[in-house]
């Protein structure tokens, strides 16, 4: 391996379940592997959203355009797709720890007490992410609990929200494991 090589692995950002040594068929790479398959539902998830949020928009603008017409729906549906976008983008980014990161943990010099210090980090973030998973899972049931409906057809509107609490209690459980991994 080259040194310029060496040099670009190590500026990478590291991966949120790190590597570590253990067997193919060990709890740390199951969790790996599983966390594997929930990220790639996730970015499919989001595929469909953003394709989904572009074609209602550009069919709106199609039919305001030359028909003088359009859907009443298409402006609260991108107004969910944006949130739910914006939010598996930022499932996306937890899983990469590219949405949370301490600077100053890279300055230790010691790796032992770096990996502690951010097995540290991680249960903090994942202790901030379980109060706003309860907050959100509050929210959502104040939706459900005062029938709150769109503006435009009488359904419930509770379910786009679903995806602000599995961020929160997703992300809780990632950086919970993270910290798990790199302690052990």
């Amino acid at each position: 391996m080259s040194e310029l090589q060496a040099l670009e692995q190590a500026q990478e950002t590291p991966p949120l379940l790190p590597e570590a040594e253990d067997s193919a068929f060990g709890w740390k790479a199951q969790i790996r592997a599983f966390n594997g398959r929930v990220m790639a539902i996730e970015k499919g998830l989001l595929y469909l959203t953003l394709y989904a949020m572009c074609l209602g928009a550009l069919a709106q603008w199609f039919l305001r355009a030359f028909f003088k017409t359009g859907f009443n729906w298409v402006n609260e549906g991108t107004t969910f797709s944006m949130l739910w976008a914006g939010f598996l983008g930022a499932c996306l980014a937890s899983t990469r720890l590219e949405h949370f990161s301490i600077d100053l943990v890279r300055f230790i010099q010691r790796p032992r007490l770096r990996r502690v210090v951010r097995a540290l980090s991680y249960l903090i973030a994942s202790g901030f992410f379980l109060i706003f998973s309860y907050a959100s899972i509050c929210y959502i049931l104040m939706l459900v609990r005062f029938h709150e409906t769109s503006h435009y057809y009488d359904y419930p509107i509770w379910p786009f929200y679903l995806v602000v609490a599995y961020f929160y209690v997703s992300s809780a459980c990632r950086f919970f494991l993270t910290a798990l991994l790199k302690v052990f």
